[in-house]
């Protein structure tokens, strides 16, 4: 059952607000009740959106491949929020019905931003798939 949990992420800051990090929900639930909470934090730092990113960089942030929601952190890395990668798409789709149409070369730019990264999803999904039938 930790295993089906897995996928949601803690963020984990100190006394200051600033972000340490993040923790897998299974790690902390199967945790001794003594250990420490920064023991467990994942040694790679977690991909972050700066609240001042255009909406450009922050829809071909590449933290969005391994997550679908990704923190966001002022410039003295402060946690603000979480920011989800469906807000994002959904908010720019919007912005972009309200204003005139791009240049054609800044469409393609952004269309392009796109497919890849649903490659890299659907290729992250094959792979995961195939370990896991793998393993079974």
């Amino acid at each position: 059952k930790l295993k089906k949990i897995d996928g949601y992420r803690l963020n984990v800051v100190d006394d200051d607000h600033k972000l340490l990090g993040s923790l897998g929900t299974a790690k902390l639930l199967s945790a001794d009740k003594n250990t420490k909470i920064d023991t467990l934090l994942s040694k790679q730092k977690r991909p972050h959106i700066l609240v001042t990113a255009y909406m450009h960089e922050m829809i071909n942030h590449p933290g969005w491949i391994s997550n679908r929601q990704l923190p966001v952190v002022d410039r003295n890395g402060v946690y603000l929020g979480e920011l989800d990668y469906e807000t994002v798409v959904s908010y720019q789709q919007e912005s972009m019905l309200d204003r005139k149409p791009l240049e054609p070369f800044g469409s393609m730019l952004s269309l392009a931003g796109i497919y890849w990264l649903s490659v890299s999803w659907l290729l992250e999904s094959l792979f995961s798939n195939k370990n896991k039938n793998h393993r079974g």
